[in-house]
């Protein structure tokens, strides 16, 4: 889906999550090489009112692909600089999907109801995630120190994978993951009356 980013071979990513996330390539062990960068960028700086994309970035600063959230759960995905519908990935967080944390749906079946992805959690306390195409696992997402800090996330990602589009996710399952706290914050705060 995204050039040049199939691996051959199982592949270990770890990132934690400040303004910009790095993530290193952890296969050969803790000191890896920085291999994506994510980047918060405000593609309107002249406007009054400031419109952000987030974009993933690899080691020599080509952007592979941007993301944008279209509200109510909706994030569009475009491919590096230009403006080509990659994917829409929407956020499944209801009763009745419990199970599926996100849905994705590539360009050329936004129309099915079916998505070509799910990502899926992986224990009850929603933390852990997989990532599947179809019922082929293709990732597997673990989170450590979320309510202790920063959160760091672990990615193994299974071989023939597209390791840039599954980090693209996972920075996407974090974007959700934010978003859900903000609402939590807010839904407490009002029904304590504001404090």
């Amino acid at each position: 889906m995204l050039a040049d980013s199939v691996v051959p071979n199982l592949a270990h990513y770890r990132g934690t999550w400040p303004k910009n996330w790095s993530v290193i390539d952890a296969t050969d062990g803790d000191q890896g090489t920085v291999v994506f960068t994510l980047v918060k960028t405000n593609t309107n700086p002249r406007g009054w009112i400031p419109k952000f994309e987030t974009q993933l970035v690899d080691a020599h600063g080509n952007i592979i692909a941007h993301f944008k959230n279209k509200g109510c759960g909706t994030w569009k995905v475009f491919g590096g600089d230009n403006s080509d519908v990659l994917c829409s990935v929407k956020d499944c967080c209801c009763l009745f999907h419990w199970k599926t944390a996100l849905k994705v749906f590539l360009a050329s079946s936004m129309s099915r109801r079916e998505p070509d992805y799910r990502v899926k959690f992986k224990n009850i306390c929603g933390e852990d995630h997989i990532i599947f195409h179809g019922t082929q696992s293709l990732a597997e997402v673990a989170v450590k120190s979320r309510w202790f800090g920063r959160p760091t996330y672990t990615v193994t990602v299974n071989a023939g994978a597209d390791c840039a589009f599954i980090l693209l996710l996972v920075m996407i399952m974090e974007k959700r993951a934010k978003e859900h706290e903000a609402q939590a914050q807010a839904s407490a705060s009002a029904s304590y009356g504001g404090g």
